[in-house]
Order: structure tokens, then sequence, then C-alpha cells
């Protein structure tokens, strides 16, 4: 499917607009939960570890069943879904989550390590791998059960590029049969031979 550049297509920047801008205060929203939310003081000082550690991971989740649902549909030159993928996926997910605030508080953490020793470099490298090994499984189960709801809702047969492209090899070939074939017996006798001039 072939689709305007970004700054052409004014409706689609403003779904991102509008998709990030949800994203922002729902990460937002959850920041605060975390703050308000702690019974302790420690707790308190890394509300905001805990906040964007389940931030990215529900995103990768998201990103993942919005792909899933979405990329046959959007192979196949469905418009809508491209423009949910635009607003949901980009917009939502992209504001919702955060890869620098993950990678400072990593820094951060691992700067504590002039006062807890080696403890603190095991959290900060705990925080790390375990987001990105956490976010790559969550993200891999959102796009296997978000294929499986596109295959169970109303998804056309040819959905995908490679589909699209066996069904029209498949239909050439059936018309090339077509063609090829005699439309009568006067088409299979052979030719008469030309006349000879004494």
């Amino acid at each position: 499917m072939t689709e305007k550049p970004l700054y052409r297509d004014p409706a689609v920047l403003g779904l991102i607009f509008l998709g990030g801008t949800l994203g922002t205060l729902l990460r937002y929203l959850v920041s605060m939960f975390a703050a308000t939310s702690a019974r302790s003081t420690l707790a308190a000082s890394f509300s905001d570890v805990w906040a964007t550690f389940a931030v990215n991971l529900l995103g990768a989740f998201l990103l993942g069943l919005i792909t899933g649902l979405l990329t046959d549909r959007i192979a196949a030159g469905n418009k809508r879904a491209y423009r949910l993928k635009m607003c949901f996926g980009t917009g939502f997910c992209g504001a919702f989550t955060t890869y620098g605030t993950f990678i400072m508080q990593g820094i951060t953490i691992s700067l504590f390590a002039s006062f807890f020793g080696p403890l603190a470099l095991g959290a900060a490298a705990a925080y790390a791998l375990g987001s990105l090994i956490a976010g790559f499984l969550l993200a891999w189960l959102g796009l296997s059960l978000g294929g499986k709801l596109a295959r169970r809702i109303s998804v056309p047969r040819y959905s995908t590029k490679r589909n699209f492209a066996e069904r029209n090899s498949a239909e050439q070939l059936a018309g090339t049969s077509s063609n090829a074939a005699p439309d009568s017996a006067a088409d299979t006798a052979p030719a008469a031979a030309p006349e000879v001039s004494q």
C-alpha cells in the first residue's frame, strides 16, 4: 500500500498527535499512582522506577497486540487499519512507553554503588535485563495473541502480499490455459497445402 508522506497527510499526523496525547497522559497518571501508593520512604524513592517498568512492559504488550491485529489488514490496503496503527501504535504506545527514562534510571541506580556496593550494580543490571527480557516476551505474546484474534475476526483470505501474489499467479495460470485451449475443431484442423502453379 502506497501512503502519502506523513508531512503531507495531516489526518494521520492528527491521529498520531491524539494517540500521543493520550499515551503521555496515561503515563503521567501511572507515575502519580505509583508515587501516592508507596507505603514507605524507600518505596517512594523508587516509585518512578516501578512506574517506568510497568508502562514499558504494558506498552510492549499493547504494541505487539496492535501489530498482530492490524498487519494483515494494512498489507491488504485497509486505510482504516493503517490509521489505527498510526494512532495507537506510533502515537499512543510511543508516548506511553519511555526508553530514555529507562536508561537514565538504570544509570541512577548504578550510581548508588558508592553507598550500597555491588548490591546497587546488581539491582541496576536486574532492572535493565529484566525490562528487556520481559518486554520482549510480552511483545511476542501480544503479537501472537493479536494474530490469532485477527484470524478469528473477518479477515480476508487473501490478506497479505504473499497471498495476493499467489492468487494473481493462479488466476494468470488459469487464464493462460484457457486462452491456449482451441475454441473449435476448426482450430485444430491442419492448414491446407498451398497450390503449386504449373
